[in-house]
């Protein structure tokens, strides 16, 4: 890092780039930054008697902080309130935490004074305040900081170090606060208390604060071992693992077949004491475990051999045999065992060698579920099969190997989260499992809310299905959800939408017939009658329902955005240009009706309505008013440009507005973008032609 290449150093990364990936390598196999060199701590000794500053001084010993730990995060906090500063540090590896108190003799040690601050006109925690303590011919200052150096943050109590001070000395305070041109002061500060200064007020309010009472405790310290249960609370596909079984087939797992059971594939030898014990007890247990549809294949590693000859793998057999091993039996080769530890190094960040025995659970999706280093017992294994289909919470609740409160508790996330995170990232299936789990979900006991959630569970089905272009699928689910929430009408028109959309016109128009039957005068029904139609390409069809909801909210510029697109789509431009002049009127600041009307002006198929000039002055302003942040409006402007002749700067806003859709990840107007560009290109002379 210190050697970290400059953007313009000349020469090659490559090496550069190779030792960071040596130095990663390092790390996943538990080396460490440090290389167990001890912590270090250094003094501020002050002034030489010539005036001049003296080096820190090498405390590290004598203070107690030489430990040899791999040390990350360090914050300072007066943890058991005597007037002196604590030390929290953390660790990458073991102890994780430590707490450094300090404990001086009270001979030795020095007053202090400590304050909170609270601001009032700045910001509430008054970070980035500057506070200057005065007392006899000494001058301290201090900076309220929202972090500091690798991941920690020190208390937001700012403490004052003394040393000696006379009995009746008394300290001043100023504080800068952040956004202040002048300082405010704050007399009268005892040495040996707490404070809490509140921005303009001017007076130190003294806090009274007992002090804590801490247990101290020694670390126990566990003796190494590689014996361990994990579950994942994320899981990954499973590979496809071939074997060979004992009587000399080729056999495969394959995780997009397994029967919708859940499978444990265990490594283990004949020569391993462990493995054995292991393999008797789940053959023990077999009738339990086949209760739980569990498919389980033991697979030896004794056909793996280190050097070139040939494995024996005759006391595996002879085991197996003798102990009349009920479950499916093999050998794997050396790729089989490569699969695995690649499917284990990829899963945690440590690479380790596996140990023996060592067992991996899928489920019946094929999923990596959990990893069992050294034995398992078949009493843990049975009740890991039943968290294979429990709720997220459960499984991330037991992916944590102890007890703690993670933040989750106060952000409820259930299956239709899951099935959100799933579908955003394009994976439809595992979206779909979790919907159809919030769906299959057991009574709550309340009726109401249970309805509630399954209608909510089929609502996001049918908008997956949707995107998919599932139209019949979509429609099925929407009807479903219809039906557990029939006092929301919206969602029968999100079902003939859906129809409308596979070319169901007819059964389309019966169910928008009916849902406004029922309701005629809702403008909210109206509008989403309309979008529908509009989305299903029945642009004269929607025009209908949206007056009528535009005359019932007459000020509701999306409705009548809605209106004039219908028009446009319609091709009666002269209603919808009417309507975008009308709208410009009412609302001149509103980029998406310059816009809007912008690409009218400009690609009207009727030449007569054309006006090139206006259109790119509406553009300019769109795009200043959304301070070129929206790719949409950035082609429109593009386009007007063209239209003027502008083609170089016609470029440049297609550039830009590519730049912003790659951001935000828009595929289809990316593919515009990037045709609209081609065809401008091809209009501007090369160089040479100009000349």
């Amino acid at each position: 890092m210190a050697q970290s290449p400059l953007d313009n150093a000349p020469g090659d990364h490559d090496s550069y780039l190779q030792n960071w990936n040596a130095l990663s390598s390092m790390i996943v196999r538990g080396r460490s930054f440090s290389g167990f060199e001890r912590h270090c701590a250094f003094l501020n000794v002050g002034s030489n008697p010539d005036g001049k500053l003296a080096p820190f001084a090498n405390v590290s010993a004598a203070t107690g902080f030489d430990f040899i730990d791999d040390g990350r995060a360090l914050a300072r906090v007066d943890w058991d309130r005597d007037g002196d500063l604590d030390f929290w540090t953390t660790n990458r590896q073991a102890p994780r935490l430590r707490l450094l108190k300090n404990n001086l003799p009270s001979g030795n040690a020095s007053s202090s004074v400590s304050v909170t601050l609270q601001g009032t006109r700045c910001n509430r925690d008054a970070i980035g305040a500057v506070l200057e303590l005065t007392i006899g011919s000494q001058t301290i200052t201090r900076v309220l900081r929202a972090g500091e150096g690798f991941m920690a943050q020190s208390s937001k109590s700012v403490h004052f170090g003394l040393g000696k001070v006379a009995p009746n000395d008394i300290a001043q305070i100023s504080v800068l606060w952040p956004g202040a041109n002048t300082p405010e002061s704050f007399p009268l500060v005892q040495p040996g208390r707490s404070y809490h200064l509140v921005q303009g007020t001017g007076i130190a309010t003294p806090k009274n604060h007992s002090p804590a009472q801490l247990a101290t405790a020694s670390p126990k310290t566990l003796p190494p071992t590689e014996q361990a249960r994990l579950i994942l609370s994320a899981r990954s596909q499973a590979p496809a693992l071939a074997y060979v079984d004992f009587n000399g087939n080729l056999q495969t797992f394959d995780p997009n077949n397994t029967g919708g059971k859940p499978t444990l594939i265990n490594l283990w030898a004949s020569w391993c004491a462990p493995c054995v014990a292991e393999l008797k007890e789940l053959a023990k247990h077999h009738a339990q475990l086949s209760a739980k549809k569990l498919n389980i294949i033991a697979l030896t590693v004794e056909a793996v051999s280190e050097d070139t000859t040939r494995a024996d793998i005759a006391p595996a057999k002879k085991f197996v045999h003798d102990s009349k091993f009920p479950f499916q039996v093999g050998a794997t080769d050396a790729d089989g065992l490569r699969q695995l530890s690649v499917l284990h190094n990829l899963t945690y960040v440590r690479e380790r060698p596996l140990p023996l025995p060592a067992s991996f659970l899928f489920d019946k999706h094929g999923n990596f579920a959990a990893l069992y280093k050294g034995p398992v017992s078949a009493q843990q294994l049975l009740a890991d099969i039943d968290l294979l289909e429990a709720a997220p919470a459960v499984v991330a609740k037991s992916a944590f190997p102890f007890p703690a409160l993670d933040g989750i508790e106060l952000f409820p996330i259930g299956e239709l989260d899951f099935a959100n995170a799933y579908q955003s990232g394009g994976y439809l299936a595992d979206a779909r499992r979790h919907i159809q789990r919030a769906i299959d979900a057991p009574s709550t006991g309340n009726p109401t809310l249970d309805n509630a959630n399954r209608a909510r569970a089929w609502y996001q089905l049918g908008a997956l299905e949707q995107s998919a272009h599932q139209w019949q699928a979509a429609a099925q689910a929407f009807a479903e959800s219809s039906k557990l929430a029939p006092g929301q009408p919206l969602l029968k028109v999100a079902q003939g939408a859906a129809l409308a959309l596979g070319g169901e016109h007819d059964q389309a128009r019966q169910i928008f017939t009916q849902t406004l039957a029922a309701k005629p005068n809702d403008p909210n029904l109206l509008h989403a009658v309309g979008k529908a139609f509009l989305q299903s390409k029945l642009p004269q069809e929607a025009i209908a329902p949206l007056q009528q909801a535009y005359a019932l909210v007459p000020k509701n510029l999306t409705l009548a955005l809605a209106l004039a697109l219908a028009h446009e789509k319609s091709e009666d431009f002269p209603a919808a240009l009417a309507l975008y002049e009308s709208l410009l009127q009412a609302h001149p600041n509103s980029a998406q009706v310059q816009n809007s009307l912008a690409l009218l002006l400009t690609t009207c198929p009727n030449e007569s309505l054309r006006d090139p000039a206006k259109a790119l002055s509406l553009a300019n302003t769109a795009n200043t008013t959304t301070r070129q942040s929206s790719a949409t409006i950035l082609h429109t402007l593009a386009l007007t440009q063209a239209a003027n002749n502008e083609n170089k700067k016609a470029l440049q806003s297609l550039d830009r507005a590519l730049a912003l859709g790659r951001a935000t990840g828009k595929q289809e107007l990316q593919k515009t973008l990037r045709l609209k560009r081609e065809e401008i290109a091809a209009k501007i002379k090369p160089p040479s032609e100009e000349d």
